[in-house]
């Protein structure tokens, strides 16, 4: 099963080597926390974390969405999930199926 590393300039690179998020075998792979680009925890109690994570991983598929279209890939986002959290994606409803040619 092929693999390909994402990475996004908005999300803070980790210190360790390894990839902000994965996609293979039609699921994406996400490791993020709750800092901002400078490595600063969002400030606050559990829910503003949660939220800068959730904003982190919103930037990790847009920039995955961005290399799709940029391609000849598919990408599949499951109807509800990615919008129940993430909302749109790229401005785009997140239940479609998109082939990229």
């Amino acid at each position: 099963m092929p693999k390909r590393a994402i990475a996004s300039d908005r999300v803070r690179k980790p210190s360790i080597p390894f990839a902000q998020a994965t996609v293979a075998g039609g699921f994406m792979f996400v490791c993020c926390t709750g800092v901002d680009r400078e490595g600063r925890f969002a400030r606050g109690d559990v829910r503003a974390q949660t939220r800068q994570a959730i904003e982190n991983i919103r930037a990790l598929i847009e920039q995955a969405l961005d290399e799709v279209r940029a391609g000849t890939d598919t990408v599949d986002v499951p109807a509800g999930d990615a919008k129940r959290h993430c909302g749109e994606i790229g401005g785009q409803p997140a239940n479609v199926t998109r082939q990229m040619t």
